[in-house]
Parts: structure tokens; C-alpha cells; sequence
């Protein structure tokens, strides 16, 4: 076995070696990114089961009168659009986004705080007309997210047992 041939062998092992040590490498990270995928998917649906639990007390107290109708509805719009903001296509949820439109141009936490007593009132009547209005709607809203997060919390319990 002359030099060259020596070289070449050694050559060989290590260029081996090298590729083995980086495969190793590969596998190790690919292991966290599956362990991290993980992570995140229970996260997403602790989050999303998280929803429903709110969106289960609310439309409770929506239903049970312990609640301001339209901050209920607003409460509900900001839950059921982190949730999923398709379940609006429900006949019964659909009416909560014209309710959120109309009730967009009342004053909330400092800026209804800077409002005299006069403007307050009057806006505090618009939002017990515009409340009474919509009363049967968002109470019908309230009985189908009880519904909806009956099942979903369901769905949701039957994949996180996958």
C-alpha cells in the first residue's frame, strides 16, 4: 500500500466520518423542529379551547342578563374573530357584525371617561336602543355560540386525544 492510497483512505474515513457527524446533526434538528411543531399545535389549541371557555361564560351572561347586550356582542366579535372569524356566516352569529358596525361610534375606557355627563347619557340611550333593537338577535346569538362551543370544545377534546 503505497502513500497515496494511504491519503485516500484516511480521506475516506473522515469524509465518512464528517457525513455521519452532519446526518446525526440533521436528525437531532429535525427531532426539535417535530418537538417544536408539537409544542406549538398544543399551544394553538389551548388557545382556541381557551376561546370557547370565554365565549361560553359570556354568551352565559349575555343570556342570564349580566352583561351590557351590546359589550357582550362586542366582547363575543373580538373572540369569535381570534376563533374563527367564519362562524360570522351563521345566521345567527351574522347579525352580531351589523351590531358591532352600529356600535362602533360609541366611546370606550379614557375617551368615554373625557365625555360630559350630557354626551355620556346620550350615547349610554343610543346603546340601550340600539340594545333593545337587536335584543332577540343577540340573545338567538347567545344560545347558538352556547351551542357552538358545546361542540367545538367536543372536537377539540376528541383531537387533542390524538
Amino acid at each position: 500500500m503505497n502513500l497515496s492510497s494511504t491519503v485516500l483512505i484516511l480521506a475516506l474515513i473522515i469524509g465518512v466520518g464528517v457525513v455521519l457527524g452532519l446526518a446525526l446533526y440533521a436528525k437531532k434538528l429535525w427531532g426539535e423542529v417535530g418537538r417544536r411543531q408539537k409544542q406549538a399545535q398544543a399551544e394553538h389549541d389551548r388557545a382556541k379551547q381557551q376561546c370557547l371557555a370565554n365565549l361560553d361564560v359570556l354568551s352565559q351572561a349575555v343570556i342570564a342578563d349580566q352583561v351590557d347586550l351590546i359589550e357582550g356582542v362586542l366582547r363575543c366579535c373580538v373572540i369569535l374573530d381570534i376563533y374563527d372569524a367564519g362562524l360570522f356566516e351563521r345566521p345567527a352569529l351574522k347579525p352580531l357584525l351589523n351590531i358591532r358596525e352600529k356600535a362602533q361610534r360609541f366611546h370606550t375606557h379614557d375617551a368615554r371617561q373625557e365625555l360630559t355627563p350630557r354626551e355620556r347619557m346620550k350615547e349610554d340611550k343610543e346603546r340601550l336602543e340600539l340594545a333593545g333593537e337587536y335584543r332577540n338577535d343577540i340573545r338567538a346569538a347567545a344560545f347558538d355560540i352556547q351551542t357552538l362551543s358545546a361542540g367545538h370544545a367536543g372536537a377539540v377534546m376528541a383531537h387533542e386525544a390524538h
